[in-house]
C-alpha cells in the first residue's frame, strides 16, 4: 500500500522539492541537495503531523504596479487593504491551533513593501521560525518601493531569503531608479537575495466563466503552472490566488475542499482530514474564468495596463 504521507502531499512534492526546497537550499546554505535526500528529509518532518507544506500569504491586496497578466488579478481586486501586523498575528495563531509546521511561508503583497507594518509582521514570523512552527521564510517584492528604515533592520536577517521579480523596461524611470537603489542596498548589507528572470504565461483576465465540463476543468487544472500555489489570504488557505481573487471581485464564491476556512476547524483530525482533501483536489472554481490550456501562450512579464511616465 502506498504510504499515506505520501498520498497526503502527492501533488505538492515536485513542486516543494523542484520549485522551492532545491532553490532554498541553495540560496541560504549555497549547496545543491539531492532531491531523493529531501525527500526523505520531509517525508520524516510531515509524519504524523499537521503540516502546509507551502503557503504565500498576502501582507497586501494592492500593488505598485498594474500588470495585466498578474496571476492574482490584483488590478482587477475590488477591496484593497493593508493587512495590520496584528491582523496576521491573529490569522497564524488560529492556523497554529490545528497546524503544527509550515515548511516554506513566502510573505508577498500585491506588493509587501506597501504596508508600512510588514517588517512586524516578518517579526513575528521570525518568532514562530524559532519556535520551529516555520521552516523557512522567503519574501518576494518587485523592488519598486523603498523598504522604511525599520524594514531595512529585518530584511538582511540570515533567514530571510528574498526574491526580487526583475521586470527590466516595463519600469517606470522612476521605479527603475528605486529598484537599483534596493538591489543596491541589499549588495552592501549582504542580504540573501536574487534576482530571477521572470517568465510570464497568459492565464487571462477575468472577463467571464467558460462553461467546461468536468474532464476540461481538470485538464484545465492539471497543466496550469500555478495549480500548487497555495496562499493564506484573510486568514484562509486558497489552493489558488484567483479563486481569492474571485471572492473578492463578488463574481464566485469557493466551493468545497479548494479552500480551508481555519475558524471552522474544531479538532486537530477534523483539520488533519480537510488538508488530506484540499490536497487531492483535482479542479478549482476559479478555472473556468482562467484561459484553458490551449490558449496559453508565452507573454512579456509585468505588461502594464496603463503607462505612467
Amino acid at each position: 500500500m502506498e504510504n499515506k504521507e505520501i498520498v497526503y502531499f502527492k501533488h505538492f512534492w515536485e513542486h516543494i522539492l523542484y520549485k522551492q526546497m532545491l532553490e532554498i537550499e541553495q540560496r541560504y546554505f549555497g549547496k545543491v541537495s539531492l532531491a531523493t535526500d529531501l525527500y526523505d528529509e520531509l517525508r520524516v518532518k510531515f509524519e504524523g503531523k499537521n503540516v502546509i507544506a507551502f503557503a504565500d500569504f498576502s501582507v497586501a491586496t494592492a500593488c505598485s504596479l498594474n500588470c495585466k497578466a498578474c496571476t492574482q488579478w490584483m488590478p482587477y481586486l475590488k477591496n484593497r487593504k493593508l493587512f495590520s501586523a496584528q491582523e496576521v498575528h491573529g490569522w497564524f495563531e488560529n492556523i497554529f491551533q490545528w497546524v503544527d509546521y509550515i515548511h516554506i511561508v513566502s510573505p508577498f503583497g500585491g506588493e509587501a513593501f506597501l504596508n508600512p507594518e510588514f517588517a512586524d509582521i516578518l517579526e513575528d514570523m521570525l518568532i514562530y521560525q524559532k519556535e520551529g512552527k516555520i521552516g523557512y521564510i522567503r519574501l518576494v517584492t518587485n523592488g519598486t518601493v523603498f523598504p522604511d528604515e525599520k524594514l531595512q533592520k529585518m530584511l538582511c536577517n540570515p533567514n530571510i531569503l528574498i526574491l526580487v521579480s526583475n521586470y527590466g523596461d516595463r519600469l517606470t524611470d522612476r521605479q527603475a531608479e528605486t529598484y537599483q537603489k534596493f538591489i543596491a542596498f541589499l549588495k552592501e548589507h549582504n542580504c540573501k537575495y536574487y534576482e530571477p528572470e521572470m517568465e510570464w504565461t497568459d492565464l487571462g483576465v477575468p472577463k467571464g466563466k467558460k462553461e467546461l465540463n468536468e474532464q476540461q476543468r481538470k485538464a484545465s487544472f492539471s497543466s496550469c503552472f500555478i495549480r500548487d500555489c497555495a496562499g493564506i489570504y484573510e486568514g484562509n488557505l486558497y489552493h489558488c490566488p484567483r479563486v481569492y481573487a474571485l471572492e473578492n471581485m463578488g463574481m464566485e464564491c469557493s466551493k468545497g475542499d479548494e479552500v480551508v476556512r481555519f475558524d471552522e476547524i474544531h479538532s486537530r483530525e477534523e483539520m488533519r482530514e480537510k488538508l488530506e482533501r484540499f490536497y487531492e483536489v483535482e479542479e478549482l472554481s476559479a478555472c473556468q474564468w482562467c484561459n484553458v490550456p490551449e490558449e496559453r501562450v508565452g507573454i512579456p512579464a509585468a505588461e502594464q495596463i496603463l503607462t505612467y511616465k
